[in-house]
Formats: structure tokens, C-alpha cells, sequence
């Protein structure tokens, strides 16, 4: 399709992308079409967003492209370095993640992301054996560390004055305070201890085997429900009951949900050591926060921690501070049992 300027292109795939906005084709011809145009800004806009759609589909390799290209047209920074490394993370190839990470200036990295920068950096650090590029790497992660501590944090300001007129209207004390909803009044805030603790419940029996029969005979396979069933019951903490039903599970329906990142958050909170041991090396990692939480869980009951350490770090550089993996990364670096 030939235009007559650059900005007839333009405002076509501009209307093209409003109605197709998870189209990655469309925002990387408009990222192209603002490259020639001249406006930086726009095209880094446009490619960010394909490249967000790509690997949001597991479609890693365009995703990759996209960025280097941002790199080539748009110049370099260090999101896009450390995205095409996380990228390359992704489909195992640490020694090109390592070379995009090396390219970045300490000094440009946004404070903001650099625990994740860290992060990611320490894990790449754990897959080789190199002196050389490890000190690199290590300078790089060192120098982004000493900008982050030497920022002060900023303090947030709250002015409870905000909530009312004058210090007349000042809203009682939190103990003294009523929330009226409707008719009714809650006075007391505190939180009753039944709502904060793990349910106690017990499952019928019943209940688990009509959960199967319903998932043998294909009642729920339109829907997918035979894969919230298990979510539920975990969700829930009935670890053991989910376990049962993954145990007794007909292979066939095994394929249709992910059944190894379910049995070892399983095994893992039901603290089955012995059956961990026994299949540990024969389930796959997947790329979820929670596939890869649960691996490393699975290392560290079994004592592998150095297994659980790259787990660990892979984990917090492709999902930042997830659930407690901060704290397990301490924890295990101090040789605390």
C-alpha cells in the first residue's frame, strides 16, 4: 500500500492499531513509520508495546528483534538492554543476555528498577564460570547498588487534615471510629483471628471423588474447570486434598493443565521431601513466577541450595520481588538452615 506523505502512513496504521491494539505487526510498522518521521519518542512508544505483546505470546525471538532494533534506530538505554537480556533469559541463552548487560551504563539505570537490573545480573552471574565476565558484571551490579544507597529515600507526605475541612472535623481515633455502611455500624476494626489463619475445614471425601468423576468423565473440559478445581483447593490450602486429586488424575487430562508446576507447589507446601527427591529431575521448569518460586522450594527442602540460589535469582530478575523470594536468597547466602 503506497501513501502520499509519511503522515497519510501514519494516521492509516494509527486508526489500524485502534482496532487492533494487540496486533504487534501494526505498532512495529508504526514504530518503523516514526523512525522515518523523524520522532524518536513516539517510535520507542510503539516498539516497546510490540515488543510487550511478543513476549506476553512466548513469541521471544521477534520480541528480540524488536528490541535490538530500538537499540540500532532509537539509541540505546538500558530498559531495552536489560528486556533483550531477561528476553534472552527466557529461551536459556545466557551467554547473549550477558553480552546486552554488560553494555549498560550503571550510572543511566533507573533507580527504580535497579533491584531488578541487580537481580538479574546476580543470577547471570550464577550460570558462568568465567573470572573475567563475572567481575564485569559484578563492577556493574556493584556500581548500580552504591547510586541506589547513597539516594536517600524519599519520605511520603500525609496530611490527614486532608480528610476534613478544619481539625474540627477531624475524624475520631482508628480504635473510636465507626464505618457505617447503610443501616449498620461497624465499631470494632479489629480483625477476627479466623479470617487471617489458613482454613481448617475438612474436605469431604465425597466432595473429592465427585470432583474426579466430573474431571474422568469430561464434564468440565468445555469450561476448563477441572483446572480451577486443583487452583481452588491450593488457593485454599488444601494442599494435600489438590494432591490427591493430581495423583489419581487420568493421564490424558494430565496434557490439559500445567500439571508438574501444580504437583511440586504441592509436594513443596506438603513437605513430601522423599517424593520431591524421587522426580525432581524429571519435571520441567516452567517460565511462570510460580513454576520457577516452586522449583526453587524444591531445591531448598531437599538441601541442593545452590539449585535453589539460581532458581531464586532467576526468579527475582524476571519478576522482581515476588512473594518472599528476598528473604530465601538471605536466608540461604547467611547458611541458615
Amino acid at each position: 500500500m503506497k501513501f502520499a506523505t509519511i503522515n497519510d502512513a501514519i494516521d492509516f496504521y494509527t486508526k489500524l492499531a485502534a482496532e487492533n491494539p494487540e496486533n504487534s505487526v501494526i505498532l512495529n510498522t508504526l514504530g518503523d513509520l516514526y523512525v522515518k518521521a523523524g520522532d524518536r519518542a513516539k517510535a520507542l512508544n510503539y516498539y516497546r508495546q510490540a515488543m510487550e505483546i511478543l513476549e506476553k505470546n512466548t513469541n521471544y525471538q521477534n520480541a528480540i528483534a524488536i528490541g535490538k532494533k530500538i537499540l540500532r534506530y532509537v539509541g540505546k538505554n538500558p530498559e531495552t538492554l536489560v528486556k533483550i537480556a531477561k528476553l534472552y533469559t527466557k529461551i536459556g541463552d545466557y551467554r547473549e543476555a550477558i553480552r546486552y548487560v554488560l553494555l549498560i551504563e550503571p550510572e543511566e539505570v533507573d533507580l527504580n528498577h535497579a533491584e531488578e537490573v541487580t537481580g538479574l545480573i546476580e543470577f547471570l552471574i550464577s550460570t558462568i564460570d568465567n573470572p573475567e565476565v563475572k567481575l564485569k558484571l559484578s563492577r556493574i551490579s556493584d556500581a548500580i547498588k552504591e547510586r541506589l544507597q547513597a539516594t536517600p529515600e524519599p519520605v511520603e507526605e500525609f496530611d490527614l487534615l486532608g480528610f476534613a475541612e478544619s481539625a474540627e472535623d477531624m475524624p475520631p481515633l482508628l480504635e473510636e471510629a465507626t464505618i457505617k455502611i447503610g443501616e449498620d455500624a461497624i465499631i470494632d476494626l479489629s480483625v477476627p483471628q479466623e479470617t487471617v489463619e489458613r482454613p481448617t475445614k475438612k474436605v469431604e471425601p465425597e466432595f473429592l471423588e465427585g470432583v474426579l468423576k466430573n474431571l474422568s468423565e469430561g464434564v468440565y473440559q468445555t469450561s476448563n474447570n477441572y483446572n480451577e478445581q486443583i487452583k481452588v483447593l491450593m488457593d485454599a490450602g488444601f494442599y494435600k486434598e489438590a494432591l490427591w486429586l493430581l495423583h489419581n488424575l487420568p493421564q490424558d487430562l494430565r496434557k490439559n493443565l500445567p500439571f508438574d508446576e501444580m504437583l511440586l507447589r504441592c509436594l513443596v507446601e506438603t513437605n513430601r521431601v522423599d517424593e520431591i527427591k524421587a522426580i525432581i529431575n524429571d519435571l520441567g521448569s516452567g517460565d511462570s513466577a510460580e513454576s520457577i518460586y516452586y522449583t526453587a522450594r524444591a531445591y531448598e527442602l531437599i538441601k541442593e541450595n545452590e539449585k535453589a540460589l539460581t532458581f531464586y535469582f532467576k526468579l527475582r530478575s524476571l519478576y522482581g520481588d515476588f512473594k518472599d523470594v528476598n528473604e530465601r536468597i538471605q536466608k540461604l547466602r547467611s547458611g541458615i538452615k
